[in-house]
This record gives C-alpha cells, structure tokens and sequence, in this order.
C-alpha cells in the first residue's frame, strides 16, 4: 500500500525538441487510522479468541492534466489541500484536576490547521547520444 505523495508521469517530446507534453496524475494519500476487524464476525468488536486484522483508513485525492512545456520550464500544481481539526487542553497539572478550579486552570479549545501541496515539474530533453559524446 502507497501513501504520501505520488507522481505519476508520462513524458512526450516534440519532434522539434523543444517541447515536452507531460501526462501527469498526481496523488495524495493520507493516513487516518488505523481499523480493527474481526474477521469472523466482521464488526468492529472482536470477541475473544477470533482472529482479528487492522485495515488502514486513508483519504486519498487524485488530480489528472495533460500539459505542454517547454524544455527546462516549470510547471506548478496546486489543487491539493487539507484542513486538520484539532481539540486542545491544556492546563496547570495539579490543579486542572481539582472541580471547582479547574475553571481557572485549564483550558479548551479547537484549532484549525489548512495545508496545501504545491509540485514543481520541471523537464529537461537529454539527448544519450550527445551526453556519451561529451564524456568520452
């Protein structure tokens, strides 16, 4: 199973040599978590003595574009984004815990976090012929 960022390309060079046509379809795939099965009843609460599995829970987003560059330009992607959701505490460790002090001690709250994912391709047309040539 693949996770993280992948990039998948097709290079295409202009009979000029001076263009390239990429098929790209990049991805992203992130890892949620982690979920238990069991395999002999199927739910999410094996009974003891089963044989039970952890299928992952990914959230994958996919993009497919078909562009022309030029030879060592650059391309940039973008499209990609994630919010992350999170409930933080935090608080004084002693009394944080004590009922009516824990008012003044501790707090709540929801954060909010946005990623975005921006790829760079840039190609670049190598003639083998000309590159032995210079090395020999």
């Amino acid at each position: 199973m693949t996770y993280g960022v992948v990039l998948d390309v097709r290079p295409i060079v202009s009979n000029d040599r001076k263009y390239v046509t990429l098929e790209l379809r990049p991805s992203l795939a992130e890892l949620q978590a982690l979920r238990t099965i069991d395999i002999n009843t199927g739910n999410n609460n094996p009974a003891p003595g089963t044989t039970v599995i952890q299928l992952p829970w990914l959230v994958l987003q996919k993009a497919e574009t078909t562009v022309v560059v030029p030879d060592r330009g650059t391309l940039l992607i973008s499209g990609f984004k994630d919010i992350m959701m999170r409930d933080m505490h935090s608080g004084v460790p002693f009394l944080e815990n004590i009922p009516v002090l824990n008012f003044f001690f501790s707090r709540k709250g929801k954060s909010s976090e946005k990623r975005r994912l921006l790829i760079l391709v840039t190609p670049e047309i190598v003639d083998l012929a000309e590159r032995e040539k210079d090395q020999y």
